[in-house]
């Protein structure tokens, strides 16, 4: 059966590629758990994607007529999946050192997407497949923003809010809500360099 949310266990999605000598190979994107020892109830254990949206659906059987539907149940995972991959290939053709991780903690915390600089600066995301994106959406951002800034003053940077609609509008203190286009887009514009460290611009 397909790991739930298209990220799983690698022995999870070793089992799908069997017929591949259990090698994942450039299959999957592997998001290493972040921790600056904010908390020590932080979940260490890596989330692995698929790096092909369109794979993902077909495991599931999500076909474009299904997901059309808002309520779809794998639009938001497709979604986070399909953002991930993206932000990982722009960070492989970009010059500068950019880490990819996420968190997740038993309190219930979980951001989708965190991006660290060497200098230890912060931008972290949220994936959603919602057309009416809200500021509560960013409620984990919110929280991580607040526990860096009192540790770490000046390394959190951004809160950005990936979504399907059109809003583009800031809702806090370095917090955004940015379609996700955004990704490849700046000012309607298609970019070849990407986009990912602008969206908080």
């Amino acid at each position: 059966m397909p790991p739930s949310g298209f990220y799983a266990e690698e022995q999870e999605l070793r089992s799908l590629f069997q017929g591949s000598s259990g090698e994942l190979g450039n299959r999957t994107v592997r998001l290493p758990a972040w921790s600056r020892n904010l908390t020590a109830r932080a979940v260490r254990r890596p989330k692995i994607y698929l790096t092909d949206s369109g794979l993902a659906a077909h495991l599931i059987g999500a076909d474009p007529d299904g997901l059309a539907a808002p309520v779809h149940p794998a639009a938001g995972p497709l979604i986070e999946t399909f953002a991930i991959n993206e932000i990982a290939r722009q960070i492989a053709a970009s010059p500068d050192r950019i880490d990819m991780y996420h968190y997740r903690d038993h309190r219930g915390h979980e951001v989708d997407l965190i991006l660290e600089r060497p200098d230890g600066s912060v931008a972290a995301f949220e994936m959603k497949a919602t057309r009416s994106p809200a500021a509560a959406q960013l409620g984990h951002v919110r929280w991580l923003r607040d526990r860096i800034d009192r540790a770490a003053p000046g390394l959190f940077k951004a809160g950005v809010l990936l979504h399907t609609g059109n809003q583009s509008v800031t809702v806090g203190d370095r917090l955004y809500l940015r379609p996700i286009q955004t990704l490849w887009c700046r000012g309607g514009q298609r970019t070849s360099d990407g986009a990912v460290y602008s969206l908080h611009g």
